[in-house]
């Protein structure tokens, strides 16, 4: 599946100045950022679009293996993209954050919340689940801490990354009341 919106007209890109995760749609002054959870690089380009960008879609697939070791570095990363839009970024009208799982981790969704301190308040945020949409919420809404209550209340216990100690696999249990030995 394709994050780029196949209708638009390739004249409509710009791709003299597109980088390999940037691109820039001249006549809706959209810009799409498809972000590389490997090797990203959007920092080092963002600055060019500044003066012309009134909306942005970021888009982020977090990978299929079940290693949970770079989201500390991928919520950095995103704060850094979150300091220059706000700092070179006064036109925005839209921006829209999309994440894509490949199962419900409280640890990656948690990579989104360095946009709660986007300044442009009408930030909106959806994510997919195995392909399939589960949500899609503002920005600086309680969102993610309702996602913690309704885990928390199903037993699911989690952990960050930041409360391993190891680089082992980050564990997860699951624990119901009824559970007698």
């Amino acid at each position: 599946m394709s994050w780029r919106n196949n209708s638009r007209h390739q004249s409509d890109i710009d791709t003299d100045n597109s980088f390999s995760e940037i691109e820039f749609e001249t006549n809706g002054r959209a810009l799409t950022i498809e972000f590389d959870y490997e090797n990203s690089d959007v920092e080092s380009n963002l600055s060019n679009y500044a003066s012309t960008a009134r909306k942005i879609y970021f888009n982020l697939t977090f990978p299929t293996r079940e290693d949970y070791s770079g989201n500390e570095r991928i919520k950095y990363e995103i704060e850094e993209i979150i300091r220059i839009l706000n700092d070179e970024f006064i036109n925005l009208s839209n921006i829209e954050v999309t994440f894509r799982l490949e199962r419900k981790h409280l640890g990656q969704l948690a990579c989104a919340l360095p946009f709660r301190k986007i300044h442009n308040r009408g930030a909106t945020f959806k994510y997919y689940v195995e392909g399939q949409f589960q949500d899609s919420v503002r920005m600086n809404s309680q969102w993610f801490e309702q996602l913690e209550d309704e885990d928390s209340s199903e037993n699911y216990i989690y952990y960050y990354e930041s409360d391993c100690e190891s680089d082992e696999d980050i564990a997860y249990e699951y624990t119901t009341d009824d559970d007698s030995d």
